[in-house]
């Protein structure tokens, strides 16, 4: 038994040091890598994912995704700190229970969970990054005809991930870096 445990540990070791282990790369789609983790001149919060219990993925600066526990849900976080201090510091919450999102130069569009009782029957919002202003829909299709007439962005041009997914992405760029 014990030339067995001394095998496998001597197995593992070479699968190591020959490089058998090597890591898969993901492959990030450009409409990903062109709005998450967006150089914004704060270290800190262009690459930091999180810690322990919790994990974030930077948007346009101020804003950040952000989630407790590997809860599949999300909140799209701004936030107002200092400089230094960007990651630790303050933050409000502008969405909560997001279940899948798209995200653009300019918004993020946001579908979420109905769990929330404060947010009604609105399942749909899009927050504009430049007015840090939510508008809220009640439908997909009320959603997609703001962003035709506020974006001129149509359905087949946005493309919707979980968070699961966009921090898979954030990853592979942090890596690459």
């Amino acid at each position: 038994m014990q030339k067995l445990h001394v095998w496998i540990i001597l197995s593992a070791l070479l699968t190591v040091t020959t490089g058998c282990w090597e890591r898969e790369k993901v492959v990030v789609p450009e409409e990903v890598r062109s709005v998450i983790a967006i150089p914004s001149g704060y270290e800190d919060f262009d690459t930091y994912p999180g810690f322990r219990d919790w994990d974030r993925i930077p948007l346009k600066y101020p804003y950040q995704l952000h989630r407790i526990d590997g809860n599949p849900l999300c909140d799209l976080q701004r936030l107002s700190s200092p400089q230094g201090v960007t990651i630790f510091g303050n933050k409000t919450t502008i969405l909560s229970d997001i279940e899948i999102i798209a995200p653009a130069k300019d918004f993020a569009a946001v579908e979420m969970s109905l769990e929330d009782i404060n947010q009604g029957d609105k399942k749909f919002a899009i927050l504009s990054y430049e007015s840090g202003e939510c508008e809220f829909f009640l439908t997909e299709e009320e959603m997609f005809e703001h962003l035709k007439s506020q974006y001129n962005i149509a359905r087949e041009e946005l493309t919707f991930y979980t968070f699961n997914q966009l921090f898979q992405y954030f990853e592979e760029i942090s890596f690459e870096r």
